[in-house]
């Protein structure tokens, strides 16, 4: 296991919560302080996020980020596309350049590598004649069926996370170059409406890279208005045969580039000034059947009748 999730045993006050919560039980207790079982651990980092002693700690890397720009050779981030929740009104053309002023090289979103994976997907299916495959973006879902699900092994899909495939074009594209990932972190956005949470999983997603390629021909929905929902929205643009994109104001939040170019795509509809206020049943092969959305100008009401449902929120 990577050196990446560390105790302070000196904060660790024998409370027990962290193995409790620990979805693999990876965690066992010595001398009133707590371990972690590297081979069994799947680095979730649950343990992390319950313990009230703060004695769980995340390995910081800013040292090396520092040595990598001293180094020479140009240095390119990969953005994680969450940072527009962090920093409002803030588009990935801000951030170059306040990330440049500190040294690096260039910025890029992480949805570059998130394209590449997705055509890797289709390929998967369009080609090795595979019934089952498994796909997540998800290293700690890897490592459980690694770990704890083998024999399940043979349907995990071989392909790199977006991260890993954007570094790597990075460095096709940028000879010489060293690749830095920024995940700001976000909790993730959800919708206050009816019937929404019954649905997680069974018809509404929060990951268009890790769903969409299961919704080849079919028609869905993106809620949002920023840059993962326009995103999301041109993504899916090349699997599914329509594509809703619906935002609550009448104006995009996004990059007006990203904007330009959804626009263009003919099977793709802006709704705009229109916010979901249902969700309906599913079906007998659970996909979303109906998604009542309420208009709020003119407060006309209408129903779309969809698969997934994506919330780029």
């Amino acid at each position: 296991m990577p050196n990446c999730l560390t105790l302070k045993k000196s904060n660790c006050k024998n409370c027990y919560k962290c193995n409790r919560h620990c979805p693999v039980k990876a965690i066992r207790f010595s001398g009133n302080q707590a371990h972690i079982i590297g081979n069994e651990c799947i680095l979730c980092g649950q343990c992390f996020v319950v313990c009230p002693q703060n004695a769980k700690q995340i390995v910081d890397e800013t040292e090396k980020v520092r040595v990598l720009l001293q180094s020479g050779d140009p240095v390119v981030v990969s953005l994680a596309p969450s940072f527009v929740a962090n920093y409002d009104g803030v588009g990935i053309n801000a951030m170059r350049d306040a990330l440049q002023k500190l040294g690096f090289y260039d910025v890029e979103e992480t949805a570059i590598g998130a394209t590449i994976v997705k055509n890797e997907y289709e390929r998967m299916l369009k080609e090795d004649g595979r019934d089952v495959i498994i796909t997540s973006c998800c290293h700690s879902v890897n490592l459980l069926i690694q770990k704890y699900f083998p024999a399940e092994l043979e349907y995990l899909a071989d392909v790199m996370s977006p991260m890993q495939a954007h570094c790597q074009d990075i460095k096709k594209r940028f000879p010489n170059a060293k690749t830095v990932f920024i995940a700001t972190g976000m909790k993730r956005s959800s919708l206050n409406i009816k019937g929404l949470k019954e649905l997680e999983g069974s018809g509404v997603s929060y990951c268009a890279v890790c769903d969409g390629a299961f919704y080849k021909d079919k028609t869905v929905a993106v809620i949002g208005g920023g840059n993962t929902a326009v995103d999301d929205a041109l993504l899916l643009s090349d699997i599914a045969q329509k594509v809703y994109l619906i935002h609550r104001r009448d104006v995009f939040r996004g990059e007006e580039s990203l904007v330009n170019r959804i626009r263009t795509k003919e099977n793709v509809d802006l709704l705009l000034n229109r916010i979901p206020t249902a969700a309906g049943m599913l079906t007998k092969i659970g996909l979303l059947k109906q998604a009542p959305i309420n208009t709020l100008k003119i407060s006309i009401f209408s129903t779309l009748a969809l698969r997934p449902m994506f919330l780029s929120i």
